[in-house]
C-alpha cells in the first residue's frame, strides 16, 4: 500500500480541484453565447403597458403581444389629452384621495 500523509493527499486534492475549475472557467468565457440577437431592431417596447418583447418579423410597425396595442418604431409614447392621468400600482393621481 502507499502511504501519503494527510496533509499532501489535501494539497492534491485541492490543487486538482482548483486546476478543473480554472479550465471549465476559461472554456466558458471563450464560448460563445449560441442565442444572441444579431440586430437590436428586433426589440420593442410597448409605450402602452410597458413591455419589453422580440419581433424580428416587423421593421417599422409592432403589435405588442401582452395588450395587442399597435405601435410605430421611434413612437415617443402615449400623449394625454386631459382628464386624469393614469396612476401606477394603486397610487391615487393627484388631487385625489384614497
Amino acid at each position: 500500500m502507499i502511504r501519503v500523509h494527510l496533509d499532501v493527499a489535501v494539497a492534491v486534492y485541492l490543487g486538482v480541484s482548483i486546476a478543473v475549475l480554472s479550465l471549465w472557467m476559461a472554456l466558458e468565457c471563450r464560448r460563445r453565447p449560441s442565442h444572441t440577437l444579431s440586430r437590436t431592431d428586433a426589440v420593442w417596447e410597448c409605450p402602452i403597458c410597458f413591455s419589453v418583447y422580440i419581433d424580428s418579423r416587423s421593421e417599422s410597425i409592432s403589435a405588442c403581444p401582452v395588450c395587442g396595442a399597435l405601435h410605430k418604431r421611434g413612437e415617443a409614447g402615449v400623449q394625454y389629452s386631459g382628464g386624469k392621468e393614469p396612476t401606477h400600482r394603486g397610487e391615487p393621481a393627484a388631487g385625489e384621495e384614497r
